[in-house]
């Protein structure tokens, strides 16, 4: 779970998806060439970002987090019953960051200013190959509902 103003950690179930049907939906890494995640939700209100996936189990969901302006993020997982990967993007889409299994429990910053963050199923770093420096695509975020 992201601490500072703008809360939190990963989606809250009630997330809409409003995103265009045309628009490219899935997390790739550009470097390589491969897909993190087909259908990432976005947390994009405070208390999307602070509820997350508190007093859940993540299983195959994947969050993007907005940070802007860009800065220190610190991440927690008390609360949140199971690992998780994380990538930290700046700006342009690079990873800057990465924690691999993030924990029940711990604790984690980011280091490096960052302006995305996002929380990924256990093993995709691995699975990808994803390594700090690569390029990220995100999809487009939903239009939030009126």
């Amino acid at each position: 779970m992201a601490r500072g103003s703008t809360g939190g950690a990963a989606a809250d179930a009630r997330t809409a998806d409003t995103r265009s049907p045309d628009a490219p939906a899935a997390i790739r890494n550009l470097t390589r060439g491969t897909t993190l995640h087909e259908r990432p939700r976005w947390a994009l209100t405070p208390w999307q970002q602070a509820r997350g996936l508190l007093f859940r189990r993540p299983r195959d969901d994947a969050i993007v987090f907005l940070f802007l302006p860009a800065r220190p993020v610190a991440l927690h997982m008390w609360f949140v019953f199971g690992p998780i990967d994380v990538l930290a993007l700046d700006g342009t889409g690079r990873v800057v960051a990465l924690k691999e299994r993030f924990l029940p429990w711990a604790f984690w910053r980011t280091g490096a200013a960052v302006s995305t963050v996002l929380e990924l199923p256990d093993g995709t770093i691995a699975r990808t190959r994803t390594n700090v420096g690569d390029v990220i695509g995100l999809p487009q975020p939903p239009r939030r509902a009126a």
